[in-house]
Parts: structure tokens; C-alpha cells; sequence
């Protein structure tokens, strides 16, 4: 009777510390900002493009939700389609852009799929704005992380 109160016990322990280790326990533990810069260097293979990108914006692993602002200028042509890649080259999300002008900005917001979330939190996710000049994409940038500290209490 006694070894049956102690496994009880022990195992609502474990259940309590298991269940206290989810990532919805603490939503503002689970937040952050994202970053990057993109440029023609950073192509594969690179180019001598002059344009430049920044993305910025924020990543909630507590609903896989990325939302995203993208900014460019100095493309060699209007750009043609933005897209998020994993480190392989898979195409993951493309995004809808104006393509009316050589500089402009993309913003919005995605879910993104588990697996994809486990690329974005190890750094192998990346961005890249194709061109008629480049189809295969003109400039490139990785997608940075940094944990959010501030708290919503």
C-alpha cells in the first residue's frame, strides 16, 4: 500500500513537472524578434548586385506564427517574387509583392509548420527577392533570432 502511495505520488510529480515544461505554460518565454540582411554577396552563387533588404518582425513559437516586414531597395529590376527558403533550397512560403518598383517592402504574417519552426529556431531558414535579371534570386539573407525579454505581466 505504501509502494502504491509513493508510485501515485511520484508519478503526479512527474505529470505536474512534464505539463509545467510546454511552451504554453509561459507565452512570453516563447516569443521573438526576428532580423536579417540581404544582399547580392549572399546569393548563391553571389552576385554584384547593389540592392539590399532588411527584414524585421516577430515569431510566437506558441502558435508557430512569423510575421514579417520586409524592405528593399536598389533591385536591378522590379522584383518578380519574395520567398522564404530552408537551408536545402526548398522553396517553404512565397510571398505576394508589388512588383511595380525596384524598391518596396512585403509584410505579413504566416503559420509555419513544425518542422519549419525547428529550421527557423536552429538558423536555417533564409529570404531571397528574384529579378527578370535574376531568376534565381538576386539578393539573399539569412533569418535571425533573438529571444523577446520583455514580459506581457
Amino acid at each position: 500500500m505504501l509502494a502504491m502511495k509513493k508510485l501515485l505520488i511520484g508519478s503526479t510529480l512527474f505529470t505536474a513537472f512534464f505539463l509545467s515544461c510546454t511552451k504554453d505554460q509561459h507565452p512570453e518565454q516563447n516569443l521573438y524578434s526576428i532580423f536579417g540582411i540581404a544582399n547580392g554577396g549572399l546569393q548563391i552563387p553571389p552576385n554584384s548586385s547593389a540592392a539590399v533588404a532588411s527584414i524585421s518582425g516577430t515569431y510566437n513559437a506558441n502558435a508557430n506564427r512569423l510575421e514579417y516586414n520586409i524592405v528593399w531597395t536598389g533591385l536591378g529590376g522590379p522584383a518578380t517574387v519574395v520567398h522564404f527558403h530552408s537551408a536545402s533550397g526548398t522553396t517553404l512560403y512565397p510571398i505576394n509583392v508589388d512588383v511595380n518598383d525596384t524598391s518596396g517592402t512585403a509584410s505579413g504574417g504566416i503559420t509555419i509548420a513544425d518542422s519549419v519552426e525547428n529550421a527557423l529556431l536552429a538558423g536555417r531558414l533564409y529570404y531571397d527577392i528574384h529579378t527578370e535579371a535574376y531568376p534565381d534570386g538576386e539578393i539573399r539573407g539569412q533569418i535571425g533570432l533573438r529571444k523577446d525579454t520583455t514580459s506581457s505581466n
